[in-house]
């Protein structure tokens, strides 16, 4: 039986505001996960700050909590290429497109990975349609 895991990694910040990867990569080993599929992950090329929640890093989280944890072959799959900037007048979340920092899904599995697809799902005028990569 293979064992998966599903774990938002909240980009790395825990409740109690700390970024610390390492204890990320550390849940994934003690549940001997042999897959692990990551929600919120950043990959950032630059200092950067992909979300309002996260920490300015410039991080391929995917790869270090691959690495981290053991988990040798890993996939990262963007949704968002922004960067986080704070308003000033609302104090919400302002996002830029950037190609340095991403934000989005990773797989981590000690399977060889063979093949990769990214699903794109748009909604049209209310009829759904796909697009596949």
């Amino acid at each position: 039986m293979v064992g998966i895991l599903t774990y938002n990694i909240h980009s790395g910040v825990g409740t109690d505001g700390a970024y610390d990867l390492e204890r990320v990569a550390g849940v994934i080993r003690r549940s001997k996960a042999e897959i692990a599929c990551l929600q919120e992950v950043e990959v950032n090329k630059k200092l950067k700050r992909a979300r309002r929640w996260s920490v300015t890093h410039a991080d391929d989280q995917a790869q270090v909590i691959a690495d981290a944890c053991g988990l040798a072959n890993y996939e990262f799959t963007p949704t968002l290429k922004a960067a986080f900037l704070q308003a000033t007048c609302t104090g919400g979340e302002v996002l830029v497109a950037s190609d340095e920092a991403s934000y989005g899904l990773a797989t981590l599995t000690r399977f060889p990975i063979l093949d990769r697809r990214r699903l794109m799902f748009h909604r049209c005028d209310g009829d759904r349609a796909s697009s596949f990569e």
